[in-house]
């Protein structure tokens, strides 16, 4: 155990009580990526942070989540029960959107292949928020208004924040399985963050580059969105209280193609370490840009760095050896064969979030209608609380 409170133990999936960051390496030519370390965030000292409303993230058990979701109720049998939700479809962040919809597809398929919930096929009504506040909104009033849903899976932090007060304005479940800003903790009654918020994961990290990797000056590049602003706030924040220092903080904007002006700054301030704050294509362009500017110091991140296919072919060997953080362990064996089974490639944590999210909603679905209340936002909430 450090002075942080965290200890280095073996991966498990987040609890109640507390949580995990997982430290990943990225390779050549793989998107299996390898562990490095597990840091274990503790019911007590680096797991003091929670969010308003929390749920525990079992992969290991959802793998047969499945096969019991039919005992439950939902709606009268032969009903399809509708859930709406809102990614980027469109747009520069369209690659992750297409990403997070495939988790809650394969969900969705097999928990309709077991019979659904109690003999009712689950729905999701997909909308594209593109990423923006503004279209985010409008696709939410859009599934309350026309398809009556009562909880809606969102995952980007800007739009998430904008919808938030709407959700409790009108008592709906706000679902959150990829958004990860500080500044969605305690964002709204009905929200619930299904990941950690990097306020959480960021203190690991600062932990590990001060301590570990003997980093005293690194320099963030973050986009001007609540995403990339919350990590600044937290990572200025936890990094200076270790006594390193921020070389330089450049903000650039969200679906830029050239950042050589950050990044030249950057490269000034001489940094021994780079935090990548940033998502999507953005990303990729940035590590590939800053190795070709000669920045050659160590790359840190969240799961940003988890990168598709198309990303991934654009930073090329820039990527490698990026270190970034993560909540989740390795997962469970016999769900990465389902999964390869049904797509042809390995899941990455975003789809396995995804994916457990939608198992989660699917079980409080059938809880809700176990208990005869009606089904609605609130008693949704209610049932995951429970």
């Amino acid at each position: 155990m450090d002075g942080s409170g965290c200890r280095i133990t073996l991966p498990y999936r987040n609890q109640k009580s507390g949580g995990i960051v997982k430290l990943s390496c990225l390779k050549r030519n793989a998107f299996a990526l390898g562990l490095i370390l597990i840091l274990a965030l503790l019911a007590v000292g680096c797991g003091g942070e929670t969010t308003t409303t929390t749920a525990g993230n079992d992969a290991a058990t959802t793998a047969t989540i499945a096969e019991s979701v039919d005992t439950t109720g939902g709606a009268q049998g032969g009903e399809v029960i509708k859930v709406g939700c809102i990614y980027p479809l469109t747009g520069s962040a369209a690659e992750y959107g297409a990403a997070q919809k495939e988790g809650h597809d394969f969900a969705v398929k097999e928990i309709n292949a077991a019979g659904g919930i109690g003999g009712s096929q689950l729905e999701i009504v997909y909308e594209d928020g593109r990423a923006f506040p503004k279209d985010t909104v409008s696709a939410l009033n859009k599934l309350l208004t026309v398809d009556k849903v009562q909880a809606i899976f969102i995952g980007w932090s800007s739009p998430t924040l904008a919808s938030a007060p709407v959700a409790d304005e009108k008592k709906i479940l706000l679902v959150n399985c990829a958004a990860a800003s500080p500044r969605l903790e305690n964002a709204g009654e009905f929200l619930l963050n299904f990941v950690n918020l990097q306020s959480y994961e960021v203190k690991v990290l600062c932990g590990y580059a001060y301590n570990d990797k003997g980093s005293r000056n690194m320099a963030l590049i973050y986009e001007n969105n609540d995403m990339g602003l919350g990590i600044k706030e937290a990572l200025e924040r936890e990094f200076t209280a270790l006594g390193g220092q921020i070389a330089t903080a450049e903000s650039c904007e969200a679906g830029a193609v050239d950042f050589r002006t950050q990044l030249s700054k950057i490269k000034a301030a001489n940094p021994d370490s780079l935090y990548v704050a940033t998502a999507g294509k953005d990303t990729a362009l940035i590590v590939k840009q800053a190795r070709e500017l000669g920045i050659d110091c160590q790359l840190y991140s969240y799961y940003a760095f988890e990168l598709g296919p198309d990303q991934l072919a654009i930073a090329g060997d820039a990527i490698v050896g990026g270190l970034y953080t993560s909540s989740t362990e390795e997962l469970p064996a016999d769900f990465v064969e389902r999964w390869k089974a049904e797509t042809g490639k390995d899941p990455i944590f975003i789809q396995a979030s995804c994916y457990d999210g939608t198992m989660m909603l699917a079980q409080a679905l059938g809880a809700v209608a176990d208990s005869g209340v009606a089904l609605t936002g609130e008693s949704l909430l209610n049932a995951i609380k429970d």
